[in-house]
């Protein structure tokens, strides 16, 4: 019997080269794959459906190659950037299932809202993109589409913060201190790599203007920020010590972030590079190829 890695490679085998095949941030799919990938996933995907003979597709390739280097190698956001070539018999009926009659035909799929423990029940909603396709405007597009599992809170002060944080919404809580009224792509997908095991909160700083204190669980708890602060700043919170451990470094650097989170709460990513998914479906991109800098 096979193992479901030898299947992933089996499929990869039979999918045969593409305009993509070695890409190392695009996932060059077939049917299999592409259930894996997209339809198995929390994450939103961007899908280009083409045809190598197609002159536009030649023409959009360096750009599409340009978003799956900013989407998934530079930002590493919650997005699946990928391919199908619809002239490969195998996946004709997949591109005709998604009534592609015209090439280069870009659809980006929304998944349905995690409902932690419960099975998925929805279906992934498609979007034919019709914008320009050019990478600043495919970019914000895409990013937009992301699923947004992070809870805004006014204030650290506030009965809502400290009802968070006694809550069961995760067994683990990470705080984001930031200005911003919008939560970022960044942090949507900091909370969709660890659903299930790490609950987020994006907590507004108007009324914090230096180290300052809060009571929860009648103790008096440091929230460790600075004068001058330089945020957004990243606190991981720990129940049974009741303090927050703060994060140093760049908050622009997922993987680091993640891998702070994994030591601080021995909370495992479920999504993402640093998942064991994210590394088995590697396959489905160049990737498989070139050694990963994680």
């Amino acid at each position: 019997m096979k193992t479901p890695f030898l299947l992933l490679a089996a499929a990869v085998a039979v999918a045969g080269e593409g305009f993509y095949s070695s890409n190392k941030n695009i996932y060059e799919l077939n049917p299999a794959s592409f259930k894996d990938v997209v339809y198995n996933s929390n994450y939103t995907s961007v899908v280009e459906f083409y045809a190598p003979w197609c002159g536009y597709c030649k023409q959009i390739k360096p750009v599409f190659s340009k978003l799956g280097k900013f989407l998934h190698g530079e930002s590493k956001y919650a997005v699946n950037v990928a391919a199908v070539n619809c002239d490969e018999e195998i996946n004709k009926l997949l591109c005709a299932r998604h009534k592609v009659q015209g090439f280069p035909t870009i659809m980006v799929f929304r998944p349905p809202k995690h409902s932690p423990g419960k099975k998925r029940a929805a279906k992934h909603v498609p979007e034919v993109f019709n914008g320009v396709r050019e990478l600043a405007p495919m970019a914000e597009y895409v990013s937009s589409r992301i699923k947004n599992y992070v809870k805004k809170i006014f204030s650290v002060h506030s009965e809502l913060f400290a009802s968070w944080l006694d809550s069961s919404e995760g067994p683990h809580k990470v705080v984001i201190l930031t200005k911003s009224s919008m939560v970022s792509p960044l942090l949507r997908t900091l909370a969709i790599d660890f659903l299930d095991s790490v609950s987020f909160a994006a907590v507004n700083t108007d009324d914090l203007t230096g180290p300052t204190t809060i009571t929860y669980n009648n103790e008096q708890v440091e929230i460790p920020i600075k004068e001058n602060e330089k945020y957004p700043v990243v606190l991981v919170y720990d129940s049974e010590e009741n303090k927050f451990h703060r994060y140093d470094g760049s908050v622009t650097k997922l993987p680091k972030v993640e891998k702070f989170i994994m030591a601080k709460t021995g909370a495992k990513p479920t999504e993402g590079r640093l998942s064991a998914r994210g590394k088995k479906l590697a396959v489905y991109r160049g990737a498989a190829k070139v050694h990963d800098e994680l």
